[in-house]
Protein backbone atom coordinates (compact mmCIF):
# COMPACT_ATOMS: atom_id res chain seq x y z
CA UNK A 1 0.00 0.00 0.00
CA UNK A 2 1.31 3.45 -1.01
CA UNK A 3 1.12 6.15 1.67
CA UNK A 4 1.69 9.89 1.65
CA UNK A 5 4.72 9.42 3.91
CA UNK A 6 6.26 6.96 1.43
CA UNK A 7 5.94 9.51 -1.37
CA UNK A 8 7.29 12.41 0.71
CA UNK A 9 10.26 10.30 1.79
CA UNK A 10 11.01 9.33 -1.81
CA UNK A 11 10.85 12.90 -3.14
CA UNK A 12 13.03 14.13 -0.24
CA UNK A 13 15.65 11.41 -0.61
CA UNK A 14 19.04 12.55 -2.03
CA UNK A 15 19.17 9.54 -4.36
CA UNK A 16 15.56 9.42 -5.56
CA UNK A 17 15.01 6.94 -8.39
CA UNK A 18 13.18 8.49 -11.34
CA UNK A 19 12.29 6.69 -14.55
CA UNK A 20 12.79 9.56 -17.03
CA UNK A 21 12.91 12.81 -15.08
CA UNK A 22 16.16 14.42 -14.00
CA UNK A 23 17.00 17.57 -12.08
CA UNK A 24 14.02 17.52 -9.69
CA UNK A 25 14.66 19.53 -6.51
CA UNK A 26 11.78 19.91 -4.03
CA UNK A 27 11.24 23.22 -2.24
CA UNK A 28 11.92 22.50 1.41
CA UNK A 29 10.08 23.56 4.54
CA UNK A 30 12.66 22.93 7.20
CA UNK A 31 13.99 19.41 6.72
CA UNK A 32 10.96 18.20 4.73
CA UNK A 33 9.58 19.05 1.29
CA UNK A 34 6.68 21.49 1.15
CA UNK A 35 3.65 19.42 0.03
CA UNK A 36 -0.15 19.32 -0.08
CA UNK A 37 -1.98 15.99 0.18
CA UNK A 38 -5.24 15.34 -1.66
CA UNK A 39 -7.59 12.38 -2.05
CA UNK A 40 -5.48 10.63 -4.67
CA UNK A 41 -2.21 12.54 -4.86
CA UNK A 42 0.55 14.47 -3.15
CA UNK A 43 1.62 17.79 -4.69
CA UNK A 44 5.04 19.43 -4.35
CA UNK A 45 6.61 22.69 -5.46
CA UNK A 46 9.86 21.79 -7.16
CA UNK A 47 12.66 23.09 -9.33
CA UNK A 48 13.12 21.18 -12.56
CA UNK A 49 16.42 22.01 -14.22
CA UNK A 50 16.24 25.34 -12.40
CA UNK A 51 12.67 26.17 -13.45
CA UNK A 52 9.86 26.35 -10.88
CA UNK A 53 7.20 23.68 -11.45
CA UNK A 54 4.51 21.62 -9.74
CA UNK A 55 5.09 17.90 -9.19
CA UNK A 56 2.04 15.78 -8.49
CA UNK A 57 2.51 12.16 -7.37
CA UNK A 58 -0.51 9.86 -7.54
CA UNK A 59 -1.51 7.32 -4.90
CA UNK A 60 -3.87 5.61 -7.34
CA UNK A 61 -4.12 5.35 -11.11
CA UNK A 62 -6.35 7.45 -13.33
CA UNK A 63 -6.63 6.14 -16.93
CA UNK A 64 -7.51 9.62 -18.28
CA UNK A 65 -4.37 11.48 -17.22
CA UNK A 66 -2.30 10.80 -20.35
CA UNK A 67 -5.08 12.16 -22.60
CA UNK A 68 -5.70 15.18 -20.36
CA UNK A 69 -2.10 16.27 -19.82
CA UNK A 70 -0.14 14.86 -22.76
CA UNK A 71 3.64 15.01 -22.30
CA UNK A 72 3.31 16.53 -18.84
CA UNK A 73 2.11 13.16 -17.54
CA UNK A 74 4.81 10.63 -16.65
CA UNK A 75 3.46 7.10 -15.98
CA UNK A 76 5.35 4.88 -13.54
CA UNK A 77 7.87 7.66 -12.97
CA UNK A 78 8.83 7.67 -9.29
CA UNK A 79 10.12 4.64 -7.40
CA UNK A 80 9.00 4.47 -3.78
CA UNK A 81 9.28 1.86 -1.05
CA UNK A 82 5.88 1.00 0.44
CA UNK A 83 5.08 0.06 4.06
CA UNK A 84 6.03 -3.59 3.54
CA UNK A 85 9.37 -2.79 1.86
CA UNK A 86 8.33 -3.36 -1.75
CA UNK A 87 9.50 -1.06 -4.55
CA UNK A 88 6.56 0.51 -6.38
CA UNK A 89 6.54 2.80 -9.42
CA UNK A 90 3.93 5.55 -9.24
CA UNK A 91 2.54 7.98 -11.81
CA UNK A 92 3.63 11.63 -11.75
CA UNK A 93 2.59 14.91 -13.33
CA UNK A 94 5.04 17.76 -13.88
CA UNK A 95 3.45 21.07 -14.91
CA UNK A 96 4.54 24.73 -15.06
CA UNK A 97 4.05 26.72 -11.89
CA UNK A 98 1.32 29.37 -12.27
CA UNK A 99 2.21 32.56 -10.42
CA UNK A 100 -0.55 33.92 -8.23
CA UNK A 101 -2.83 32.95 -5.36
CA UNK A 102 -5.87 30.71 -5.22
CA UNK A 103 -9.27 32.34 -5.54
CA UNK A 104 -9.89 31.16 -1.99
CA UNK A 105 -6.91 33.20 -0.79
CA UNK A 106 -7.84 36.19 -2.94
CA UNK A 107 -11.34 36.31 -1.46
CA UNK A 108 -9.97 36.20 2.06
CA UNK A 109 -7.45 38.99 1.45
CA UNK A 110 -9.53 41.38 -0.68
CA UNK A 111 -9.68 44.83 0.89
CA UNK A 112 -12.51 46.47 -1.06
CA UNK A 113 -15.69 45.88 -2.98
CA UNK A 114 -13.90 46.87 -6.17
CA UNK A 115 -11.36 44.06 -5.67
CA UNK A 116 -14.22 41.60 -5.14
CA UNK A 117 -16.05 42.81 -8.25
CA UNK A 118 -12.81 42.40 -10.22
CA UNK A 119 -12.55 38.78 -9.01
CA UNK A 120 -16.15 38.11 -10.06
CA UNK A 121 -15.52 39.64 -13.50
CA UNK A 122 -12.29 37.66 -13.88
CA UNK A 123 -14.14 34.43 -13.08
CA UNK A 124 -16.84 35.26 -15.63
CA UNK A 125 -14.17 35.83 -18.29
CA UNK A 126 -12.55 32.49 -17.41
CA UNK A 127 -15.94 30.73 -17.47
CA UNK A 128 -16.87 32.18 -20.86
CA UNK A 129 -13.63 30.81 -22.27
CA UNK A 130 -14.24 27.41 -20.66
CA UNK A 131 -17.77 27.23 -22.05
CA UNK A 132 -16.42 27.61 -25.60
CA UNK A 133 -13.85 24.81 -25.18
CA UNK A 134 -14.44 21.15 -26.03
CA UNK A 135 -13.20 20.05 -22.60
CA UNK A 136 -14.73 20.58 -19.18
CA UNK A 137 -12.88 20.83 -15.86
CA UNK A 138 -14.97 18.63 -13.57
CA UNK A 139 -14.06 20.14 -10.17
CA UNK A 140 -14.37 23.91 -10.25
CA UNK A 141 -13.91 25.48 -6.82
CA UNK A 142 -11.92 28.42 -5.39
CA UNK A 143 -8.98 26.18 -4.42
CA UNK A 144 -8.62 25.03 -8.04
CA UNK A 145 -8.61 28.55 -9.51
CA UNK A 146 -5.49 30.73 -9.55
CA UNK A 147 -5.71 34.53 -9.67
CA UNK A 148 -2.60 35.63 -11.57
CA UNK A 149 -0.72 38.90 -10.93
CA UNK A 150 -2.45 40.36 -14.01
CA UNK A 151 -5.86 39.64 -12.46
CA UNK A 152 -6.82 36.78 -14.78
CA UNK A 153 -8.07 33.44 -13.48
CA UNK A 154 -6.63 30.10 -14.57
CA UNK A 155 -7.72 26.62 -13.54
CA UNK A 156 -5.45 23.96 -12.06
CA UNK A 157 -6.03 20.28 -11.26
CA UNK A 158 -7.74 19.01 -14.41
CA UNK A 159 -7.70 15.38 -13.21
CA UNK A 160 -11.51 15.10 -13.41
CA UNK A 161 -11.70 16.73 -16.85
CA UNK A 162 -14.00 15.60 -19.65
CA UNK A 163 -12.64 15.32 -23.19
CA UNK A 164 -14.76 14.28 -26.20
CA UNK A 165 -12.74 11.04 -26.39
CA UNK A 166 -14.14 10.06 -22.95
CA UNK A 167 -17.77 10.08 -24.13
CA UNK A 168 -19.71 7.08 -22.85
CA UNK A 169 -17.38 6.43 -19.91
CA UNK A 170 -18.26 6.92 -16.23
CA UNK A 171 -16.79 10.00 -14.54
CA UNK A 172 -13.68 9.29 -12.42
CA UNK A 173 -15.03 11.67 -9.74
CA UNK A 174 -17.96 14.03 -9.21
CA UNK A 175 -16.33 17.19 -7.89
CA UNK A 176 -16.64 19.00 -4.57
CA UNK A 177 -20.14 18.93 -3.07
CA UNK A 178 -20.19 22.60 -2.00
CA UNK A 179 -20.02 23.68 -5.67
CA UNK A 180 -21.85 20.84 -7.43
CA UNK A 181 -25.46 19.94 -8.10
CA UNK A 182 -26.44 17.22 -5.57
CA UNK A 183 -27.66 14.90 -8.34
CA UNK A 184 -24.40 14.89 -10.27
CA UNK A 185 -23.20 11.28 -10.48
CA UNK A 186 -20.55 9.25 -12.29
CA UNK A 187 -23.16 8.61 -15.00
CA UNK A 188 -23.06 12.30 -15.95
CA UNK A 189 -19.80 12.77 -17.80
CA UNK A 190 -19.99 15.18 -20.72
CA UNK A 191 -19.39 18.82 -21.65
CA UNK A 192 -22.06 19.91 -19.14
CA UNK A 193 -20.33 18.73 -15.94
CA UNK A 194 -19.22 22.31 -15.17
CA UNK A 195 -22.60 23.96 -15.82
CA UNK A 196 -23.87 24.13 -12.26
CA UNK A 197 -20.47 25.03 -10.79
CA UNK A 198 -20.05 27.93 -13.24
CA UNK A 199 -23.48 29.36 -12.41
CA UNK A 200 -22.99 28.79 -8.68
CA UNK A 201 -19.52 30.36 -8.48
CA UNK A 202 -20.52 33.37 -10.57
CA UNK A 203 -23.56 34.01 -8.35
CA UNK A 204 -21.51 33.52 -5.19
CA UNK A 205 -18.69 35.85 -6.29
CA UNK A 206 -20.97 38.66 -7.49
CA UNK A 207 -23.05 38.44 -4.34
CA UNK A 208 -19.99 38.40 -2.07
CA UNK A 209 -18.94 41.66 -3.74
CA UNK A 210 -22.15 43.42 -2.60
CA UNK A 211 -23.09 41.52 0.57
CA UNK A 212 -20.68 41.55 3.49
CA UNK A 213 -22.39 38.69 5.37
CA UNK A 214 -21.73 36.33 2.46
CA UNK A 215 -18.07 37.30 2.32
CA UNK A 216 -17.52 37.01 6.09
CA UNK A 217 -19.12 33.55 6.19
CA UNK A 218 -16.76 32.36 3.46
CA UNK A 219 -13.74 33.86 5.20
CA UNK A 220 -14.68 32.06 8.42
CA UNK A 221 -15.70 28.64 7.04
CA UNK A 222 -14.03 28.60 3.57
CA UNK A 223 -17.24 27.56 1.88
CA UNK A 224 -20.27 29.56 0.69
CA UNK A 225 -23.28 30.27 2.86
CA UNK A 226 -25.44 29.25 -0.10
CA UNK A 227 -25.73 25.43 -0.32
CA UNK A 228 -26.70 23.41 -3.43
CA UNK A 229 -28.06 20.61 -1.23
CA UNK A 230 -30.25 23.03 0.73
CA UNK A 231 -31.59 24.52 -2.51
CA UNK A 232 -32.56 21.09 -3.84
CA UNK A 233 -34.31 20.32 -0.53
CA UNK A 234 -36.45 23.41 -1.01
CA UNK A 235 -34.70 25.50 1.63
CA UNK A 236 -34.26 28.58 -0.54
CA UNK A 237 -34.32 31.51 1.88
CA UNK A 238 -30.71 32.41 1.11
CA UNK A 239 -31.23 32.02 -2.64
CA UNK A 240 -34.32 34.24 -2.47
CA UNK A 241 -32.29 36.86 -0.58
CA UNK A 242 -29.68 36.76 -3.33
CA UNK A 243 -32.27 37.06 -6.11
CA UNK A 244 -33.93 39.98 -4.33
CA UNK A 245 -30.71 41.98 -4.05
CA UNK A 246 -29.70 41.22 -7.65
CA UNK A 247 -33.14 42.38 -8.84
CA UNK A 248 -32.95 45.50 -6.68
CA UNK A 249 -29.61 46.48 -8.22
CA UNK A 250 -30.58 45.56 -11.78
CA UNK A 251 -27.98 42.78 -12.02
CA UNK A 252 -29.89 40.92 -14.70
CA UNK A 253 -27.33 38.29 -15.72
CA UNK A 254 -26.58 37.39 -12.11
CA UNK A 255 -30.32 37.25 -11.37
CA UNK A 256 -30.84 34.77 -14.22
CA UNK A 257 -27.91 32.62 -13.06
CA UNK A 258 -29.26 32.59 -9.51
CA UNK A 259 -32.63 31.41 -10.79
CA UNK A 260 -30.89 28.57 -12.65
CA UNK A 261 -29.55 27.22 -9.34
CA UNK A 262 -33.06 25.89 -8.64
CA UNK A 263 -32.64 23.42 -11.52
CA UNK A 264 -33.71 19.86 -10.73
CA UNK A 265 -30.99 18.59 -13.08
CA UNK A 266 -27.20 19.15 -13.07
CA UNK A 267 -27.07 20.04 -16.76
CA UNK A 268 -28.01 23.68 -17.44
CA UNK A 269 -28.68 23.62 -21.16
CA UNK A 270 -29.52 27.34 -21.32
CA UNK A 271 -26.34 28.41 -19.54
CA UNK A 272 -24.54 29.66 -22.64
CA UNK A 273 -27.50 31.77 -23.77
CA UNK A 274 -27.52 33.49 -20.36
CA UNK A 275 -23.82 33.53 -19.58
CA UNK A 276 -22.17 34.42 -22.87
CA UNK A 277 -22.53 38.10 -23.79
CA UNK A 278 -25.12 38.93 -26.40
CA UNK A 279 -23.62 42.39 -26.95
CA UNK A 280 -21.08 42.68 -29.74
CA UNK A 281 -17.84 44.60 -29.43
CA UNK A 282 -18.98 47.55 -31.54
CA UNK A 283 -20.49 50.39 -29.54
CA UNK A 284 -23.71 52.24 -30.34
CA UNK A 285 -23.47 55.74 -31.79
CA UNK A 286 -26.35 58.21 -31.75
CA UNK A 287 -25.43 59.18 -35.34
CA UNK A 288 -26.26 55.73 -36.69
CA UNK A 289 -29.23 55.31 -39.01
CA UNK A 290 -30.86 52.36 -37.22
CA UNK A 291 -32.87 53.39 -34.17
CA UNK A 292 -32.73 51.15 -31.07
CA UNK A 293 -35.86 49.11 -30.47
CA UNK A 294 -37.31 46.71 -27.91
CA UNK A 295 -36.82 43.00 -28.70
CA UNK A 296 -37.11 39.63 -27.00
CA UNK A 297 -34.95 36.48 -26.98
CA UNK A 298 -35.54 33.26 -25.05
CA UNK A 299 -38.46 34.93 -23.28
CA UNK A 300 -36.43 37.87 -21.92
CA UNK A 301 -36.38 41.50 -23.04
CA UNK A 302 -33.61 43.75 -24.21
CA UNK A 303 -32.80 46.48 -26.71
CA UNK A 304 -31.08 46.22 -30.07
CA UNK A 305 -30.51 47.92 -33.35
CA UNK A 306 -30.32 46.22 -36.73
CA UNK A 307 -26.88 44.72 -36.06
CA UNK A 308 -26.45 44.00 -32.36
CA UNK A 309 -27.86 43.92 -28.87
CA UNK A 310 -27.33 47.16 -26.97
CA UNK A 311 -29.03 45.98 -23.78
CA UNK A 312 -28.82 42.23 -23.38
CA UNK A 313 -32.12 40.32 -23.41
CA UNK A 314 -32.15 39.37 -19.73
CA UNK A 315 -35.00 41.43 -18.24
CA UNK A 316 -38.50 40.25 -17.24
CA UNK A 317 -40.06 43.11 -19.13
CA UNK A 318 -39.04 46.11 -21.18
CA UNK A 319 -40.53 49.19 -22.84
CA UNK A 320 -39.69 50.89 -26.10
CA UNK A 321 -36.44 52.84 -25.66
CA UNK A 322 -36.22 56.56 -26.18
CA UNK A 323 -33.85 59.42 -25.43
CA UNK A 324 -30.87 57.09 -24.91
CA UNK A 325 -32.46 54.88 -22.22
CA UNK A 326 -34.89 52.01 -21.86
CA UNK A 327 -37.20 51.27 -18.93
CA UNK A 328 -36.86 47.65 -17.78
CA UNK A 329 -38.28 45.41 -15.06
CA UNK A 330 -36.42 42.74 -13.09
CA UNK A 331 -37.96 40.79 -10.21
CA UNK A 332 -40.54 43.53 -9.65
CA UNK A 333 -37.97 46.38 -9.64
CA UNK A 334 -37.93 49.05 -12.35
CA UNK A 335 -34.66 50.33 -13.84
CA UNK A 336 -33.64 52.76 -16.55
CA UNK A 337 -30.77 51.29 -18.60
CA UNK A 338 -28.64 53.16 -21.14
CA UNK A 339 -27.50 51.74 -24.47
CA UNK A 340 -24.24 50.42 -23.01
CA UNK A 341 -26.20 48.23 -20.58
CA UNK A 342 -25.49 50.41 -17.52
CA UNK A 343 -28.17 50.91 -14.89
CA UNK A 344 -28.59 54.70 -14.67
CA UNK A 345 -31.63 54.82 -12.36
CA UNK A 346 -33.30 52.24 -10.11
CA UNK A 347 -36.58 52.44 -8.23
CA UNK A 348 -37.95 50.84 -5.04
CA UNK A 349 -40.66 48.20 -5.23
CA UNK A 350 -44.19 49.42 -6.02
CA UNK A 351 -42.93 52.51 -7.84
CA UNK A 352 -45.06 53.50 -10.83
CA UNK A 353 -43.04 54.92 -13.68
CA UNK A 354 -43.51 55.12 -17.44
CA UNK A 355 -40.96 55.27 -20.28
CA UNK A 356 -39.44 58.60 -21.26
CA UNK A 357 -41.61 60.87 -23.36
CA UNK A 358 -40.00 63.96 -24.88
CA UNK A 359 -36.99 63.27 -22.68
CA UNK A 360 -38.72 63.06 -19.29
CA UNK A 361 -41.09 61.07 -17.11
CA UNK A 362 -42.51 61.08 -13.57
CA UNK A 363 -41.94 58.42 -10.91
CA UNK A 364 -44.76 57.86 -8.42
CA UNK A 365 -43.39 56.30 -5.22
CA UNK A 366 -45.36 54.11 -2.80
CA UNK A 367 -45.17 56.79 -0.07
CA UNK A 368 -47.02 59.26 -2.29
CA UNK A 369 -43.98 61.28 -3.36
CA UNK A 370 -43.34 62.10 -7.02
CA UNK A 371 -40.11 62.76 -8.89
CA UNK A 372 -39.60 64.33 -12.31
CA UNK A 373 -36.84 62.45 -14.12
CA UNK A 374 -35.06 63.71 -17.23
CA UNK A 375 -33.12 61.39 -19.50
CA UNK A 376 -30.41 63.97 -20.11
CA UNK A 377 -29.78 64.28 -16.37
CA UNK A 378 -29.49 60.49 -15.96
CA UNK A 379 -26.97 60.14 -18.76
CA UNK A 380 -24.98 63.20 -17.77
CA UNK A 381 -24.74 62.30 -14.06
CA UNK A 382 -23.67 58.76 -14.84
CA UNK A 383 -20.93 59.91 -17.21
CA UNK A 384 -19.37 62.33 -14.72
Amino acid sequence: MTTIANIVDAVAAPYTVWHTLRGIEPEMQGARPHFVAGNASVTFRVRHNGERKILKCYTRTNPHLAAIYGNEFHPRELCIVDIVGRKVWIDCLLTPYIEGVTLDEALCSAKSGEELKALASAFDAFARQLLTMERAHGDLKPENLIVTPSGKIKAIDWDAAFLPSFAGEPAPEIGTAAYQHPLRSIDIFDKHIDDYSIAFLSVFLHFAAIDNATLEHFRKYHEPLLSPREILRGRVNELERICELFAQQGMAREYRLAQMLRSAQPRLFNLQSIFLPAITSSAYSAEEDSAPYLDVANGYWGCRDNERWLIEPLFDNGYEPSDGVMLTELGGYMHFVDFTGRIVKSFPLSTRVKPMRNGETTAHYANGEQECIKAADLLQSFDK
